[in-house]
């Protein structure tokens, strides 16, 4: 038995999610406050009974916030199994009160307005009273009207607006159902949350902040609890209690400590005389309940197995006390009666990578899969683990307009498709499936050279703005960006290339470099063929876009106007030689494509593309020409808000920008907004790249 499925409706950063799990170790990624910890907890919430009971007793600001009034609305967490076995405890928990033969099931934890709240609002549907009726009793509902209860076997999907509508109420036609006429095949049948959730066996590890204050904490320590659960016979604690009476009876009558409170008795009879003075006593109160004891048991750990020193937890490093504290959540979890008649295991793990070396989180995420009989689930925004994961078990979480989303990358992709893209993602420990927006490119000097270009126009990064920039390592780009999609990952996704049009005429049968011009001819025909299967493969998908550079990436730059930077380059950087310098740099000054084009093709054959990426990277400037092509796709991922184009602003004009805000002011007031200050730079500074990136995203 395994959770296939986790529904949320309402339900704090969730508005409507579908997580999709499998049998084995799953993985729900996602950036920091993408909602993953939540995810956790709602699971947890029906089958975790080391929470407190009062748990579900959920508040109002758990509801989500896009709700402008959470007052009627349920808050809804669906968990949908598979692969239910026949044994007592499986048939008991899913399809109590009913009568299938399924080897499906689900659990429904509704919070929602009690009987008496939903009955009236009914009445009121009924009566077709006037909207301000419903406003007004909405309004005057409080948080102890609700209820939570659990539900077996319900079919609904809350994450469909018209079964939420139908079964909650419509908020907008204030229409609400029969609370007598409940439809159990839907909403499924009732259950006692308490029972049920004993017949799991679950094991929580939770995110690792202060392990060393979770370790020496009696409440939150996993030592206490593995030692609490010894079963140590009642020879052995008789013993150890005796010793521990002999030992206070020792440490009280030490002739030091018998003389101290003779002292301290004979100064109290000189203060205050025989008849006031308190009778008093030194003794040694030893707990010898063995269970307390216990108590007193601490580790003490050396960082490496193979040193002889062992010290305290405070001077283990964060990643030696966070793999502390996972093996001991491990061994609580190994420790389970696994021959208990229990429904499944469950091992739930949060954020496991805190502090630890890359080649530590991959080890230990592969070791997970060692647990048989177990579903894992845990969180994570480590790269190297994300990487690692098969892609069918990938839950991706993310915010959009304040509300998480959730997808499956692997939604109606093939077998062979999904292969590759797990090749590849194991081999480049990519940050792909954590990206906010993605530019693919085919190389490594568009990998080297893009996110400098945009640093020196701009004056921010990439990863201020969102985006993520995917190094392909070939023209295949549909294998990668196949994720991008409203059923997989829904990001955009810009798709940079080269349409390799010939720099040179290729009919000319004069050319002297037959050679070249066959390379030429080549790369055009290539070009042609991977921009008519490209536009095919992105016409229908809005979230991908596809740009183009005429020639190739470093004829582009030449040809929009970076020849300084590239004089610059070729004097100090790859000729030592005055005349080589001057020979190469007159063919890049030249007018003549087939003539600057040529050079700077060869100048990359020469030093290798990375290499001369690198060194124009190094002697970049303000005034660099980032291609149009280029500026086209950033303008179509960035995530960019007024605040980020002001400070561009702010950048691009230094000094100049107190004048230029003057200007503002005489014609907007003292306070313009920023839309204003942008507006009144576009048209002052018409050439500007900020004021051609604008207008391309306003497109």
């Amino acid at each position: 038995m395994h959770i296939s499925s986790l529904k949320i409706r309402n339900f704090r950063n969730f508005q409507k999610a579908n997580f999709v799990f499998k049998e084995g170790v799953n993985t729900i990624i996602g950036a920091n406050g993408s909602g993953k910890t939540n995810a956790l907890f709602a699971i947890r919430l029906i089958i975790d009974d080391s929470l407190p009971r009062s748990s579900t007793n959920l508040l109002d600001t758990d509801f989500n916030r896009s709700l402008t009034n959470w007052r009627g609305h349920w808050i809804v967490i669906s968990l949908h199994f598979d692969n239910l076995s026949n044994d007592d405890s499986s048939q008991a928990l899913v399809f109590q009160g009913t009568h299938t033969t399924d080897n499906r099931g689900s659990l429904n934890l509704y919070f929602r307005p009690k009987y008496e709240v939903r009955k009236r609002l009914f009445e009121l549907s009924q009566e077709l009273a006037e909207e301000e009726q419903f406003v007004d009793y909405l309004s005057s509902l409080k948080i102890n009207q609700y209820e939570s209860v659990l539900y077996g076997r319900g079919l609904a999907d809350f994450s469909k607006d018209e079964v939420y509508k139908t079964l909650v109420g419509d908020f907008n036609n204030y229409t609400f159902p029969n609370p007598d006429e409940e439809d159990s095949s839907l909403l499924g049948t009732p259950a006692n949350q308490y029972v049920f959730k004993n017949d799991f066996a679950c094991t929580y590890a939770k995110a690792l902040r202060d392990v060393i204050g979770d370790l020496k904490n009696p409440r939150t320590s996993p030592l206490l609890r593995l030692l609490s659960n010894l079963n140590i016979n009642e020879s052995s604690t008789e013993t150890i209690s005796s010793t521990i009476k002999d030992l206070n009876w020792h440490i009280t009558n030490l002739p030091e400590i018998r003389e101290l409170a003779a002292g301290v008795s004979q100064s109290l009879h000189n203060t205050v005389g025989h008849t006031y003075a308190p009778r008093i006593e030194i003794n040694s109160n030893l707990s010898d309940d063995f269970r307390h004891t216990l108590k007193a048991l601490n580790i003490k750990a050396g960082e490496l197995s193979g040193e002889d020193y062992i010290g305290d937890l405070y001077e283990m490093s964060l990643g030696g006390a966070n793999l502390l504290y996972l093996a001991l959540k491990l061994e609580e979890y190994n420790r389970l009666d696994h021959e208990q008649n229990k429904a499944a295991h469950f091992l739930l793990i949060e954020e496991p990578e805190a502090h630890l070396h890359n080649h530590i989180q991959k080890t230990l995420f592969q070791k997970y899969h060692n647990h048989e009989n177990t579903q894992i689930l845990l969180t994570t925004h480590s790269s190297h683990i994300s990487s690692s994961c098969s892609l069918d078990s990938v839950n991706i979480v993310y915010l959009e307009n304040n509300c998480c989303e959730v997808s499956q990358p692997n939604s109606g992709l093939d077998e062979n498709d999904v292969r590759r893209i797990e090749r590849y993602l194991d081999a480049t420990r990519s940050t792909l499936l954590f990206a906010k927006s993605v530019i693919l490119v085919e190389g490594d000097a568009e990998l080297i050279l893009i996110p400098e270009m945009v640093k020196m126009a701009f004056g921010i990064t990439l990863d201020e703005i969102g985006v993520s920039l995917i190094n392909v390592g070939s023209t295949q780009f549909e294998n990668i960006a196949v994720l991008f999609s409203e059923e997989r990952i829904r990001r955009r996704c810009a798709i940079v290339t080269d349409n390799d049009i010939s720099i040179i005429p290729l009919g000319d049968e004069m050319y002297p470099d037959k050679e070249f011009q066959k390379k030429c001819k080549q790369s055009e025909e290539s070009g042609k063929s991977r921009r008519q299967k490209l536009d095919d493969f992105s016409r229908d998908n809005s979230y991908i876009s596809v740009y183009y550079g005429t020639n190739t990436f470093e004829v582009e730059l030449i040809k929009q106007g970076n020849k300084n930077i590239l004089e610059n380059v070729i004097r100090k950087d790859i000729y030592k030689r005055q005349s080589d310098q001057n020979s190469s740099v007159e063919k890049i000054n030249n007018s003549d494509i087939s003539i600057y084009g040529k050079e700077i093709l060869r100048l990359a054959d020469k030093e290798g593309k990375g290499w001369l990426a690198l060194s124009i990277a190094a002697r970049l400037d303000k005034d660099v020409v980032i291609p149009d092509y280029i500026l086209e796709a950033l303008a179509f991922v960035a995530s960019l808000h007024t605040e980020h184009i002001i400070s561009i602003i702010k950048y691009r004009l230094g000094q100049e920008y107190k004048n230029f805000f003057e200007t503002v002011k005489l014609l907007y007031g003292e306070k313009p907004n920023d839309i204003e200050t942008i507006d009144t730079f576009c048209s002052i500074y018409k050439d500007s790249i900020i004021t051609k990136f604008i207008a391309m995203r306003r497109e």
